[in-house]
């Protein structure tokens, strides 16, 4: 469905990586960034099979994450590109489309304490495996406000990924990678701007 910025929010028409939807300036802007996200993988892999998944695409954002499979005969999957876009203006989506700049630290407390929970019930899941290794290679987990421009919006609610905060190496490092920071809409609404992307959900 293909709307007008000045009507509805927009949602782009995605097969694999030609737009369409978009209005203007924009659209070209959009097609560069996915164009280049395919690119990167073909330049990095002779072998595996390319993959994307839209995560998000509508109220003016789109979010596709390209992965690649079984890259140099390995059976695991791994991300490559995560591409979040602005879809008014075709540029990458950042925090402040979505939140209030003055209330970021207070948003990333919020996130830290979520990263926190995911790692406390985390090691308790596997302390008769891998626990302790898995607990001690978060010791020093801090998401901080530098943190808050890596994200994924799903159906309930914010994903941030503290790519910076520690990661599993253990033997079981596909299964572990960083700390699941998921914040709901509705806990997300008093940080949202009212006037931003996701201003449905402001309280």
């Amino acid at each position: 469905m293909d709307e007008d910025f000045e009507g509805k929010p927009a949602k782009a028409s995605f097969k694999y990586t030609v737009i369409t939807g978009p209005k203007g300036p924009a659209l070209a802007l959009i097609q560069q960034a996915m164009d280049g996200a395919v690119q990167k993988i073909v330049k990095a892999f002779e072998s595996g099979d390319p993959l994307y998944e839209v995560l998000y695409n509508r109220n003016n954002i789109l979010q596709v994450r390209f992965s690649i499979c079984g890259a140099g005969g390995g059976k695991y999957c791994d991300d490559i590109e995560l591409v979040s876009l602005n879809l008014k203006t075709g540029k990458k989506l950042r925090t402040d489309d979505l939140f209030a700049a003055a209330l970021n630290a207070r948003l990333a407390a919020l996130v830290n304490h979520k990263g926190w929970e995911w790692i406390k019930i985390t090691s308790k899941e596997t302390e008769e495996s891998v626990g302790a290794e898995f607990a001690d290679c978060y010791k020093d987990f801090a998401f901080t406000a530098n943190e808050l421009d890596s994200f994924t919006i799903g159906e309930h609610g914010i994903s941030f990924t503290c790519r910076g905060c520690g990661r599993f190496q253990g033997s079981a490092m596909h299964v572990w990678a960083f700390p699941d920071c998921m914040i709901t809409f509705d806990e997300a609404g008093r940080f949202l701007r009212k006037d931003g992307l996701l201003g449905a959900y402001a309280k």
